[in-house]
């Protein structure tokens, strides 16, 4: 059931972003996207988990998301089936970056404060993320096709907020 969930489109609960970017592979940059591989757990990912993290030294923030294909028989003998357990990649025509929504992730976090990316990206949480790479490297944007991958939040570097708990 949830397979099919996370990818309806219909799902109003869980409402689609559609997000540009031209990530790289050097996970060293200080400013922009950088994007990685991560070493494949075989029991419960059917292949690598992508990475991509947004990074700005200048403004002191960093936010991740997570591509992952979970092996959902697997998990599901483990646990109950999550809706954002199934993460897609599909491939669309081009034409999909003009006929939706799509904002460009560096453009909009160069505009906002830390405090706004924090804000924002946490905002995407209960959200269906998609990402378009449009780094060449990875043959993903031409001009006849587009891969969305879809992701989740998985953290910022937003401090945590102590909460201290008096007993009276």
């Amino acid at each position: 059931m949830s397979a099919v969930y996370a990818q309806h489109t219909e799902d109003t609960e869980h409402e689609p972003v559609y997000f540009i970017i031209t990530s790289t592979t050097n996970k060293n940059i200080s400013e922009g996207i950088s994007r990685s591989s991560l070493k494949r757990d075989e029991v419960y990912e059917n292949d690598e988990p992508i990475f991509f993290t947004y990074r700005s030294k200048s403004k002191n923030v960093r936010v991740s998301f997570l591509h992952v294909d979970y092996n959902l028989y697997q998990i599901g003998k483990e646990r109950e089936i999550y809706w954002n357990d199934s993460m897609e990649i599909r491939t669309e025509p081009a034409t999909f970056i003009d006929n939706n929504p799509v904002i460009d992730m560096e453009q909009l976090f160069d505009a906002l404060t830390k405090e706004e990316i924090w804000e924002y990206s946490e905002g995407l949480q209960n959200k269906r993320v998609y990402i378009i790479d449009r780094n060449p490297e990875f043959g993903e944007a031409n001009n006849e096709t587009v891969r969305l991958i879809q992701v989740i939040l998985t953290s910022n570097n937003r401090p945590q907020r102590s909460v201290i708990i008096v007993n009276e």
